[in-house]
């Protein structure tokens, strides 16, 4: 060793193998071990990238273990009893896939459902129909004359449902209906990335996101829509995917073909996701009126946002692809119609579902249906004015306030023309004015009319949730909305584990 120093010091001699040199004016040499950084440095760097991972991802990561173990808790403890919302008809629709595929509009609901129906009934109701275990073989004394109403959907959620909740089935040991139910909680956390994903776009802070989410998942619609089996699980995910892609258009940081594609596959999913194509077309079509206004007034103004000189081919894109976006979605709907017409057996084909007149008070009384309803949508009881979920009235109210504060409070803070505005004008227009023109074109369309349930405005929910976090810019409004969602969790859960089987 001390050989080793005298000629390092004298620069008499190089280290020799195995030995490294310091970089200091006097160089030493040190024994060198091969594996010596690698033991030192390794855990140094995993757990800088696992904090920098966490740091980065700790809302959405919150978001989807609250989601899926919330929504499988309250879906472990519902009883056999069917959700009202058409559960009973969407168990007949996965009876039949695998032999069917579609089902034939009029006819009657299988053994299996009609079993589920006269056995365990529909939560709150009980049972219906026949005698549990009797003979089945007059469908008429069940529900709608035992007669499905799902004969309308096309396959695609109900295939996804029997697959995936069939695997659940297989490898849990759950039986198979609450196989099927628990694909709602995939649908709830996949749902909650893309709602992530869309508030990160446009800044939305870390805690008001957090917020956002728990609010969702504590809201009632949650607690309908994806414990039970339901046609609406897709909705919110398909409206929030549709405002990710037509931002990042819009920014010129994705293609644009996301848009047409993604609403294609929500329309075919629910006819109702319509309006979350709406919205989206709403939102290119005020951005390319705002880019050919500046072209107009300036042809060398930023474009809304992009820096550059607006060419006439970007500024008429935009309207291009939302219109081209809403023709290609009712093309894919109208094709379904078709095909589903053509399946009607002809003594079916003077079949009406009735319904109601829709006049003037109650087109306009639906303005107000959506905005404070859907967060919040219950199922009333027939012949009461309580609801199936007994949550108090008050403890809901908070959730309808968010809605309504957050999309009129985004739209009142516009100031100017930013790259912000086309989209808060677009959510404003779709909250007041989707419900209505949803009832008329179903009114124009079937000569009849029902009171929409707030539901409906499932794919457009995303954007009223968006609003409200880029109104929300004081950090204790963020943790109040926390907190608030907190307490309302706990209470949604112990109501579920109080409610009679």
């Amino acid at each position: 060793m001390t050989r080793m120093l005298t000629v390092a010091v004298y620069g008499l001699g190089e280290c020799g193998t195995g030995q490294t040199c310091s970089r200091l004016p006097v160089r030493f040499c040190r024994e060198r071990s091969p594996m010596s950084n690698a033991l030192t440095e390794q855990p140094s760097t995993a757990q800088h990238r696992v904090r920098s991972w966490l740091k980065r991802f700790w809302v959405p990561l919150a978001l989807v273990v609250v989601a899926v173990g919330y929504s499988s808790a309250v879906t472990l403890q519902h009883s056999d009893a069917m959700s009202p919302i058409d559960e009973w008809v969407y168990t007949d629709y996965l009876d039949k896939l695998p032999v069917q595929g579609v089902l034939i509009p009029g006819e009657e609901v299988g053994p299996e459902a009609l079993n589920r129906m006269a056995c365990d009934g529909v939560f709150p109701y009980g049972p219906m129909g026949a005698a549990c275990g009797s003979s089945y073989s007059d469908p008429t004394v069940f529900p709608f004359g035992g007669i499905t109403s799902a004969d309308p959907y096309t396959p695609l959620y109900f295939g996804i449902t029997r697959f995936v909740g069939d695997a659940i089935h297989f490898v849990t040991g759950v039986d198979q209906l609450t196989g099927w139910r628990l694909t709602g909680s995939l649908w709830l956390a996949g749902s909650m990335v893309l709602f992530w994903l869309l508030l990160r776009q446009w800044r939305v802070s870390p805690a008001a996101s957090l917020g956002l989410g728990l609010a969702f998942i504590a809201s009632p619609f949650v607690w309908w829509t994806y414990t039970y089996v339901s046609t609406d699980a897709p909705s919110f995910l398909a409206g929030a995917a549709l405002l990710f892609v037509t931002a990042r258009f819009i920014r010129g940081t994705g293609s644009v073909w996301w848009i047409p594609a993604i609403a294609v596959v929500a329309t075919i999913f629910k006819i109702t996701n319509l309006l979350g194509v709406g919205l989206a077309a709403l939102y290119l079509l005020i951005h390319g009126l705002i880019v050919l206004w500046k072209r107009r007034t300036d042809p060398v103004s930023p474009d809304a946002g992009v820096s550059g000189r607006v060419t006439t081919r970007s500024s008429w894109l935009p309207i291009v692809v939302a219109v081209g976006t809403g023709i290609v979605a009712l093309l894919a709907q109208f094709s379904w119609l078709r095909v589903h017409a053509a399946l009607r057996p002809e003594e079916a084909a003077g079949a009406s579902g009735g319904g109601m007149h829709l006049g003037g008070q109650e087109l306009l009384s639906q303005m107000a249906n959506f905005l404070p309803g859907t967060l919040t949508s219950n199922v009333n009881i027939a012949g009461s004015t309580g609801f199936a979920l007994p949550m108090p009235g008050f403890a809901l109210t908070p959730l309808s306030w968010l809605t309504i504060a957050g999309v009129i409070g985004a739209f009142w803070a516009l100031r100017g023309v930013t790259n912000r505005s086309p989209l808060v004008i677009a959510i404003a227009i779709s909250a007041v004015c989707f419900a209505p023109a949803l009832a008329l074109a179903l009114y124009v369309t079937t000569g009849s009319y029902f009171t929409l349930p707030p539901r409906y405005g499932a794919s457009i929910l995303a954007g009223f949730l968006l609003a409200a976090g880029l109104a929300m810019r004081n950090r204790w409004a963020a943790w109040i909305l926390i907190g608030y969602s907190v307490v309302l969790l706990g209470a949604m859960g112990v109501l579920t584990a109080l409610l009679p089987d």
